[in-house]
């Protein structure tokens, strides 16, 4: 495991008491932010990955391998609007569950 990856996981796992004790309000508000970032990222991978993927793989723009999966392999309007449609979607999710963490957590 990378370093990077390592810290940041030791970080998430500190309960937000010892940090409010130990630390400056700076910290605790980091830490905070970066629960939520991680939640945020986890939640729309898990939404849009399955929708996204197999329209990206069955676009029909004849290509090979990991461009299979690339914006461009959607040339059709129908798989666009679907495209655009999850997305949207998953936008708006986010900006709820932003403001949501703003409105309760502070």
């Amino acid at each position: 495991m990378s370093l990077p990856r390592t810290v940041l996981f030791a970080e998430l796992q500190i309960p937000d008491t010892y940090v409010l004790q130990h630390n400056s309000l700076d910290g605790y508000f980091l830490l905070r932010y970066l629960k939520i970032c991680v939640v945020v990222c986890f939640v729309g991978c898990c939404m849009t990955w399955p929708v996204l993927l197999p329209i990206n793989a069955t676009g029909g723009a004849g290509l090979q391998q990991l461009d299979l999966l690339t914006f461009g392999q959607c040339p059709y309007l129908p798989q666009m609007r679907a495209w655009l449609t999850v997305v949207y979607r998953e936008c708006c999710q986010q900006i709820q569950i932003l403001r949501y963490s703003c409105h309760h957590c502070i």
